[in-house]
């Protein structure tokens, strides 16, 4: 079920008090500024309903503009969240939110930098269990276990041979060769058991 995040909150209540508190203090600022800027026959009850007036519709504008860019920006923190690698957030005007954008993007890449190193240790971790596991079984047993996995190998290959060769071939070249194995003796050994 979708979560609403309502422009109108009880919970926004103390920010609601705070903007309201700046409101009022920056309007008065503002009026004292007129009167004694010269502007002293216009009068108190003017120069501050002007000030009050004029903050309020520029904090409205702000408010107005910045719910429009959250609309902008919420579709691409939704993939942000959903783990995207690029998430595609869409820009927007206030530097404010850019700069919150970008800072989240770049937790973001991070945590997942973070999660992939995870993931290798682990998947390094499974493996060195299974060489283990493998060393420890006897030759007869290795054979066997080598049997049942080459289905498996066989079908890995047939999906993607050329990184199969792109991968193995080196390996297996160095394995033989640190064996004492080279290609000409696997030739002489094959020929002479297939007769």
């Amino acid at each position: 079920m979708e979560q609403k995040y309502p422009l109108f909150s009880k919970k926004n209540i103390p920010g609601y008090n705070v903007v309201m508190g700046l409101w009022l203090v920056i309007s008065i600022l503002i009026a004292v500024g007129i009167l004694f800027a010269g502007n002293a026959a216009i009068g108190w009850k003017t120069a501050t309903g002007w000030s009050l007036v004029s903050v309020m519709a520029g904090m409205g504008i702000m408010f107005a503009a910045s719910a429009a860019n959250l609309r902008t920006l919420r579709p691409g923190f939704e993939r942000l969240a959903s783990g995207e690698r690029n998430p595609r957030i869409d820009p927007v005007w206030c530097p404010v939110l850019t700069m919150a954008t970008r800072a989240a993007v770049e937790l973001n890449e991070k945590l997942l930098g973070e999660h992939v190193k995870i993931e290798r240790r682990n998947l390094m971790e499974k493996i060195e269990k299974l060489v283990n596991d493998f060393k420890a079984l006897t030759n007869e047993e290795k054979l066997a276990f080598m049997k049942e996995a080459m289905p498996y190998m066989a079908e890995i290959f047939k999906n993607d041979p050329q990184k199969m060769m792109a991968e193995m071939m080196p390996v297996c070249m160095n394995m033989m060769k640190s064996k004492g194995m080279y290609m000409d003796t696997m030739r002489t050994m094959m020929k002479n058991m297939m007769g």
